[in-house]
C-alpha cells in the first residue's frame, strides 16, 4: 500500500465544523462541560486552557473547577457526585494526572459513564467493547476511527501496530481495531527503549 500523507490539521477542523454546525442545530441551551482541574502543573493548566478555548469555538460552555493540591479524595469525590447531579452539566472532564495521593481508578470511575466525555470509566470502556450505541467513544480512539473512515481503509487482515504507554490504553483500544478486522500488534514505550506486549 503507498503511503498516505494526512492532514491532520485540516481534519480537526472539519470535525470543529461538524460539531459547531451540529450545536447550532439543535436550537436550545448551549452543552455545558465541567472541568476537575487539581493542583498546579504547568502542562495540566495549559491542556485545560486549550480545552477551553476549543470548546467556546464550537459553542460548549465550559465552568472550571480549580481544586487545590492537597484536595482529599473524599472532597474530591463529593465534588464529582454534585456535578453527576447537576441537571446543568452535560459532561464531566477530570484532568489526568492526578496527584500520587488520589486514587485516579476511583476518581474516574465515580463519573457518571453518560457524563464521561473521556470515554474512560468501566463503563463506558465495557460498553464500548460490546458495541453498544451509547458508549462514549475516547477521544484518541475517536480520531483513530475517524482517520481510517476518511483514508477509506479496510483493515480486514491487516496488519496494526498501536505504540502505546498506557496498558489499559493501548488494549481497549486494540480490541476495537481487532473488531475490524485488523490483526494488532502492542508495543510499549518506556523510558528510551520499547517493548513488545
Amino acid at each position: 500500500m503507498p503511503q498516505q500523507l494526512i492532514n491532520g490539521r485540516q481534519l480537526a477542523e472539519d470535525i470543529k465544523d461538524t460539531i459547531t454546525e451540529t450545536i447550532y442545530s439543535l436550537g436550545g441551551p448551549r452543552p455545558n462541560l465541567a472541568i476537575i482541574l487539581v493542583g498546579q502543573r504547568p502542562d495540566s493548566q495549559i491542556y485545560v486552557q486549550l480545552k477551553q478555548q476549543e470548546a467556546k469555538k464550537v459553542g460548549i460552555d465550559t465552568h472550571l473547577y480549580d481544586c487545590p493540591e492537597n484536595i482529599s479524595q473524599t472532597e474530591l469525590l463529593e465534588t464529582i457526585q454534585f456535578l453527576n447531579n447537576d441537571p446543568l452539566i452535560d459532561g464531566i472532564l477530570l484532568q489526568l494526572p492526578l496527584p500520587q495521593h488520589l486514587d485516579t481508578d476511583v476518581l474516574v470511575n465515580a463519573i457518571d459513564p453518560n457524563k464521561d466525555v473521556d470515554g474512560f470509566t468501566a463503563e463506558n470502556l465495557r460498553r464500548l467493547q460490546s458495541g453498544q450505541p451509547q458508549a462514549i467513544i475516547p477521544p484518541v480512539f475517536g480520531v483513530v476511527l475517524k482517520l481510517i473512515a476518511e483514508q477509506q481503509l479496510d483493515l480486514s487482515d491487516q496488519s496494526a501496530i498501536i505504540l502505546g504507554n498506557s496498558g489499559i490504553f493501548s488494549q481497549h483500544l486494540a480490541k476495537i481495531l481487532e473488531q475490524q478486522g485488523a490483526q494488532v500488534e502492542i508495543f510499549y514505550q518506556l523510558d528510551a527503549t520499547v517493548q513488545k506486549n
